[in-house]
């Protein structure tokens, strides 16, 4: 009778081990497939381990509140890892078409921007060869494009290096011609870009007609991310830039920004770098054409004008 009773008690815990193992591998299917299904999680995963990498906070928890709250910035169609999403069934409410019409809708250089942030997986305004071999480009651009690119041949190339190897370009072939060729770029990578196109409803004319002094200092305020302990400060840290709503278009000019290298942005600084922007050649030319680069910000921040 005990030996009857031990073997029947053996024998359900065998089963219930059966089960768990079938249960458990049922969850990692699924976990897989949905992983699968949602690329973009692996570009959050990435962002937010090498962020942990970045900054090694004390409390990893808080933290992971503190970082998921503030990463703003739109996802990618892609992932870091070069798995491509699936494209969604179409909708009556959905975004524009990623075409090549709408992308040359775009300013080149707000093209530009979003080009490197994608290459500069992991933000840190420096971009190694690895990143360049794993991102969407790789396999749009030539390789030779890397040893142009990389002029000083220290296996990086900076956003000084980037912007000023495409204004080369730019000279050789072209305003427009330039337009049509950055836009082939992104629309053959397939770059999600769709959130930079140009504001409609007169959005762009109603944030033209405002002092620009004072779209300066809300832009200021607003990458200022509060509660941290400083609710008063008169400059931006780079992490706070990184994961700001305007972070992807600013972050490539931060060796610009932060003139004294000491890891953060003043409020004069800031200042200086946008009357640099306008006093230069690119802004000279956007001022031609009508365009500016803080009313883009603003825009593209998705920041309201009654909010001034």
């Amino acid at each position: 009778m005990w030996r009857s009773a031990r073997l029947c008690s053996l024998l359900f815990g065998i089963s219930v081990l059966s089960y768990m193992c079938v249960w458990q591998l049922t969850i990692l299917s699924d976990y897989q497939k949905y992983m699968e299904d949602h690329p973009e999680l692996r570009q959050v995963l990435n962002d937010f381990i090498c962020a942990v990498l970045t900054e090694k906070p004390k409390n990893v928890y808080k933290f992971a509140r503190y970082w998921f709250s503030l990463s703003l910035p739109p996802l990618d169609a892609l992932s870091t890892a070069g798995s491509k999403a699936k494209t969604p069934a179409p909708d009556a409410d959905a975004p524009p078409e990623h075409t090549l019409e709408s992308i040359m809708r775009i300013a080149p250089h707000r093209l530009l921007s979003r080009m490197y942030a994608t290459i500069d997986s992991n933000s840190d305004k420096m971009c190694t060869k690895k990143e360049f071999q794993c991102s969407p480009l790789y396999d749009v651009w030539p390789e030779v494009i890397w040893d142009r690119m990389d002029a000083d041949a220290n296996g990086c190339v900076s956003p000084v290096e980037f912007f000023a190897f495409m204004r080369t370009v730019e000279a050789d072939e072209g305003k427009a011609k330039f337009h049509e060729t950055v836009a082939n770029f992104v629309y053959e990578a397939d770059i999600h870009v769709m959130d930079l196109l140009p504001a409609s409803d007169g959005m762009k004319e109603k944030v033209k007609a405002i002092d620009e002094a004072k779209l300066r200092e809300y832009l200021f305020k607003a990458a200022i991310h509060q509660g941290s302990g400083e609710q008063e400060r008169n400059f931006v840290y780079r992490k706070e830039m990184q994961h700001s709503k305007i972070g992807q278009l600013l972050l490539p000019h931060w060796g610009q920004l932060d003139a004294d290298e000491n890891g953060k942005v003043s409020q004069s600084e800031w200042n200086d770098f946008f009357d640099k922007v306008s006093a230069s050649e690119l802004g000279k030319e956007m001022a031609a054409d009508g365009e500016s680069l803080i009313v883009d910000l603003f825009i593209d921040g998705g920041y309201d004008v009654n909010d001034l």
